[in-house]
């Protein structure tokens, strides 16, 4: 048995202990961050991918509904995506005085460039003539719920970094649409988000 007197018992942490853990805690997050900023950007691009899905299925059940032509639309505006879903108009690429949405995903962008295979990656129906412009880009549905002859994609980006991709693309004439991310090696179409 041991017995100790009143002044000798050691009460806490030594300075040196303490600053070992500090050390190795701060060790511990600078290998972890990377990691979780990666994870955090993967959730968001997922949430923008499934938004995005969503906007084009409601237009296309829309269409079904009212047996009239639907369409959703995209552009950026200052930096910010933004979308809308909205009735076609004969003649009108986007309607004016149609009601814009912020997507609320603050990170995220259309990735409007071109591939190492001088592709365009957004592939949507667009007013201008380059994919390089910042859009407005449209799908639509007729009153069967079919795409007027305009099959494309949407690839989505953060502001960041453009290596990690997701899209959504309609895939066929009927408007099937399909959800996709980017790949090592590119399709039959040269795209590598499919």
């Amino acid at each position: 048995m041991l017995i100790f007197s009143r002044g000798s018992v050691n009460k806490g942490f030594t300075l040196l202990e303490t600053l070992v853990v500090v050390m190795i805690m701060g060790i511990m997050a600078a290998i972890a961050t990377p990691s979780w900023l990666r994870f955090v950007e993967d959730q968001r691009l997922l949430a923008a991918q499934s938004k995005i899905y969503r906007l084009m299925k409601q237009a296309q059940n829309k269409a079904l509904r009212s047996k009239t032509t639907w369409q959703t639309s995209f552009r950026e505006e200052n930096g910010i995506l933004q979308w809308s879903v909205h009735k076609a108009e004969r003649g009108s690429f986007v309607p004016a005085g149609i009601v814009w949405n912020d997507s609320g995903f603050e990170n995220i962008q259309i990735y409007n460039q071109k591939n190492d295979r001088n592709k365009c990656e957004t592939t949507l129906d667009q007013s201008g003539d380059s994919c390089e412009e910042n859009g407005p880009w449209r799908v639509r549905f007729n009153y069967l719920g079919h795409v007027n002859g305009s099959l494309g994609q949407i690839t989505i980006v953060t502001k960041n970094n453009n290596q990690n991709q997701r899209c959504v693309y309609v895939s066929t004439l009927l408007g099937a649409l399909r959800k996709g991310e980017k790949h090592e090696s590119p399709n039959g179409s040269d795209k590598y988000c499919y």
